[in-house]
């Protein structure tokens, strides 16, 4: 059964004489034609899928609505009004529909059901399955984060389970099971929690199965200049001792360095500084106190970092990746320009 609005909101379901392009720049040929196109099928619009069938070829095409990023509207061609379609999954479909009016109603519906305006629009909040049509406990057994968590084989001596984030009181943003070291005790957890961003302590993400090296995730410190964190700390010796083998522990700080200047035009200052009974190039040092004094700016503002001289057995390595406005815009580059190229042109050099 579906509500009343989802019906309202779909006043076109089934659409004639639509082709979909397999070349993403074909659309903005002027002189395109009908003759140049590829065979027509039928575009079906449904609460949950957006569907392509083509007959001639004997294939169909379906788009998950939820998947969908962006629709658009382009001008008018002789050979039909196309609509471009590009998913959050990086796929791009253009479908050439040849009335206007049909292409009007699929743009207007696709952007109220793909794009609710609130959660309550969502099409799960609308469907009732009605009484023994639907098993209701389907799909949410999918995922079993115990399961997971018992593949990479824990709990064992050195990792245990803790419930201290059953009700997402610590962090929000965790799960309510969480692995810890064995020898970090409560007060430890918690004083680790209160000492980084959202309460975000470190917690187990892998466990190799042969080495148990592991990798754990945690947010950044609010340490500002001179604060310090006894339990935090106390945290981090704990994940060395539940890595025996390993005799460091490497924290991998992601924040981009801050850019005073043009470090890909230093090679022509050819000067080498001796450090530390190394050798090292001018650009390579002034990376590397670029990095520091970005880490300090965020420590001034209240997002610190590790101070390597508090912790035992650890080191910080800066990686220098920007922020996720920069690399979402790096990312819309990349799947605009792969969207003009078809799998076979595509050469790997």
């Amino acid at each position: 059964m579906i509500m009343r609005g989802y019906l309202e909101l779909i006043r076109t379901a089934k659409v004639e004489n639509v082709r979909l392009l397999e070349r993403f720049y074909h659309w903005q040929n002027k002189n395109l034609t009908e003759s140049s196109l590829p065979p027509a099928g039928t575009l079906y619009l449904t609460p949950t899928h957006l569907i392509f069938v083509n007959p001639a070829e004997k294939r169909e095409t379906w788009v998950l609505l939820s998947h969908i990023g962006t629709v658009e509207r382009s001008s008018i061609l002789p050979a039909g009004c196309p609509l471009v379609i590009r998913c959050k999954t990086f796929l791009s479909l253009v479908f050439i529909i040849s009335k206007d009016r049909d292409c009007h109603e699929v743009y207007s519906a696709l952007l109220r059901i793909a794009q609710p305006s609130t959660f309550e629009e969502l099409y799960c909040f609308s469907y009732n399955p009605g009484e023994g049509n639907f098993e209701r406990s389907a799909g949410w057994n999918t995922f079993d984060i115990q399961f997971e968590y018992q593949r990479i084989g824990v709990p064992n001596r050195h990792w245990t389970l803790t419930k201290m984030n059953q009700n997402y009181d610590i962090c929000d943003s965790y799960p309510q099971y969480l692995y810890v070291p064995t020898c970090a005790s409560q007060k430890v957890l918690l004083g680790s929690a209160g000492f980084r961003s959202r309460g975000r302590l470190p917690v187990l993400s892998y466990l190799h199965p042969s080495t148990n090296a592991a990798i754990c995730r945690c947010s950044q410190p609010l340490s500002g200049f001179s604060a310090r964190c006894e339990e935090d700390e106390q945290m981090l010796a704990c994940i060395l001792r539940a890595t025996p083998s390993s005799r460091t522990v490497w924290i991998i700080d992601t924040r981009p360095r801050v850019s005073l200047l043009p470090l890909n035009q230093l090679h022509t200052y050819p000067i080498r500084v001796n450090f530390t009974s190394k050798s090292y190039s001018i650009t390579a040092l002034l990376s590397f106190f670029l990095l520091q004094l970005n880490a300090m700016a965020n420590r001034a503002t209240g997002k610190g970092y590790e101070t390597e001289q508090n912790y035992v057995g650890m080191k910080v390595q800066f990686f220098s990746i920007e922020n996720i406005h920069v690399m979402r815009s790096a990312l819309n580059k990349l799947v605009e320009g792969a969207a003009f190229l078809t799998l076979g042109e595509i050469v790997m050099t």
